[in-house]
């Protein structure tokens, strides 16, 4: 996503998590149950280094010249928050997968 004077580095990778989390949750609510709770933890530690990332890469945009529209800020918001339940539920899978297996 381009801002006023560059790009966002981190929308695109926390995208690609939404997406692969969704999924992988998706596919075990269909019935898919891998052995052991690994893919779910892996899957909660990679959540956790993005939500670090997300909130870093918008620090460097709240001194810029030029304001951020009120929009993008609540848009940076909303995808930290649904990232963090995303985390928030892959780990209690992965959990409950380790304490099963």
């Amino acid at each position: 996503m381009l801002l006023p004077a560059a790009a966002d580095s981190v929308r695109a990778p926390t995208a690609c998590f939404f997406v692969g989390a969704l999924g992988w949750l998706g596919w075990r609510i269909r019935g898919a149950r891998p052995a052991g709770g690994e893919g779910a933890l892996a899957r909660a530690v990679l959540g956790l280094l993005v939500l670090l990332l997300r909130p870093a890469a918008v620090y460097t945009w709240l001194d810029v010249s030029v304001p951020l529209p009120a929009v993008l800020l609540a848009g940076f918001a909303v995808q930290a928050a649904v990232l963090l339940l995303l985390t928030a539920a892959l780990a209690v899978v992965g959990g409950r997968d380790l304490a099963a297996g």
